[in-house]
């Protein structure tokens, strides 16, 4: 399942995930900017989840309907992109004229220099919001096709537009960080221009598809399945972020800068075998194919387990020098001890979810969202009763040991579920 040559491609979106990351730290250091800047990417995350909602089963729809005909298959794909380019604007207007009250939920108790940059980084970012369901559905449709290269390609856009104008400011001795958020917003429209340009040239050409009587279920299952396995994406980032605001100015950055160095390590060891996994899964759980669900599962887990391993702990010991090298000493010894052990704690937890991603894969594409919704919901409430018992004792790594304990609960009952359905498939 570990497959080198998409590992390969990803290398320069990893290497622009990396001068994103540090140029930040060097740039805005720990400060009110860096952590309203990074609190306001963790909530943007949370409106591009929700806007995924009604996409979310595209692939397995796509891939159903394409065993019985070719021409469904593709105007259902034309008729799900008018579609979303239309949600997409709606979503947008909401959360433009809703940020005060989603900024509040967030974080609740942050301070007023961080409040007022933190909602005018989100009234830009929110304007690249129209583009991004688009972007669902051609990445589920390239996937599907096995063009998995192409989506790793297109996603590079919008950081590398950030990196950028980061280098720009550094030139000018001019330093913005709403700049940031227009880099990003119109990153968005790049990919989503791009993505649909390459799509109608060479696999199906672009044309206007009114409503189909399958998108209503499609949409409806959609949403049920992607409320039930984002439930915890979108709602982890309120706890989190009401979580750290209570700590001093910096730990956000903290982090946040932990955890992008985490997920850089995850995207380059895993990321693109996950994506060939769970195309993989979809088709099989199609044809009912135990065997082969099995196979790929078994490979996935193996190599990719290995490749993980060695990267967080080569990511661990080179942090620190690369970090202090590209900022110039921007951050102080105490602020790389911080990063350095908040990435420490946190490994376990990112390795938990790489264990039970195929079981969730098998859940998911099975349409199993209500069973997906519960175990997801136990999760939250496992985390959040956990977090407040640990933090009278071990303070800003409560978040860490409160997710590993809930996560490992969230792998036995995936797991529990999907060998349910292998062995119902299996008879």
């Amino acid at each position: 399942m570990f497959n080198l040559k998409y590992n390969f491609l990803v290398i320069i979106q990893i290497i622009v995930g990396i001068l994103n990351s540090v140029l930040i730290m060097r740039v805005f250091g720990v400060s009110a900017y860096s952590d309203a800047y990074l609190l306001a990417i963790s909530i943007f995350s949370v409106f591009c989840l929700i806007l995924l909602m009604p996409i979310d089963q595209f692939m397995q729809f796509y891939n159903e309907l394409k065993v019985k005909s070719l021409k469904k298959s593709h105007d259902f794909y034309n008729c799900a992109l008018v579609f979303s380019f239309f949600a997409g604007i709606i979503c947008c207007l909401i959360f433009h004229f809703g940020l005060n009250i989603i900024i509040k939920l967030f974080t609740l108790d942050i301070d007023s220099q961080r409040f007022e940059i933190l909602k005018h980084l989100l009234s830009i970012l929110t304007c690249g919001l129209v583009f991004y369901p688009i972007n669902g559905v051609n990445e589920r449709l390239l996937n599907a096709e096995m063009r998995f290269s192409i989506p790793y390609m297109l996603v590079i856009i919008p950081n590398l537009l950030v990196v950028l104008v980061q280098i720009l400011m550094m030139i000018n001795h001019y330093i913005n960080i709403y700049y940031l958020a227009y880099a990003q917003a119109l990153g968005l429209f790049f990919v989503s221009l791009f993505g649909s340009i390459y799509i109608s040239k060479t696999l199906i050409r672009f044309k206007f598809v009114g409503w189909q009587d399958y998108m209503t279920k499609f949409i409806k299952n959609s949403m049920i399945m992607q409320f039930g396995n984002s439930f915890w994406s979108m709602t982890i980032p309120v706890i989190f972020n009401n979580f750290l605001v209570t700590f001093p100015q910096g730990y956000v950055s903290y982090f946040y800068y932990a955890r992008k160095i985490l997920d850089i390590a995850n995207n380059f060891s895993i990321g693109p075998s996950k994506n060939i996994l769970r195309s993989k899964i979809s088709k099989f759980v199609s044809k009912s194919d135990v065997e082969s669900i099995k196979k790929v599962s078994k490979s996935f887990l193996l190599w990719g387990g290995l490749v993980f391993l060695v990267t967080v702990v080569v990511a661990y010991f080179v942090q620190g020098p690369v970090i202090t090298l590209i900022t110039s000493n921007k951050l102080t010894p105490l602020d790389l001890k911080m990063i350095s052990l908040l990435f420490l704690s946190l490994s376990p937890w990112y390795f938990i979810i790489f264990l039970e991603t195929p079981y969730v894969c098998v859940n998911v594409q099975s349409k199993k969202a209500k069973t997906v919704l519960f175990i997801n919901l136990s999760f939250l409430i496992i985390f959040a009763s956990l977090l407040p018992l640990f933090r009278q004792s071990i303070g800003i790594y409560a978040i860490a040991v409160s997710l590993i304990l809930a996560q490992i609960i969230n792998l036995i009952s995936h797991t529990y579920v999907a060998n349910s359905i292998i062995d119902k498939m299996d008879k």
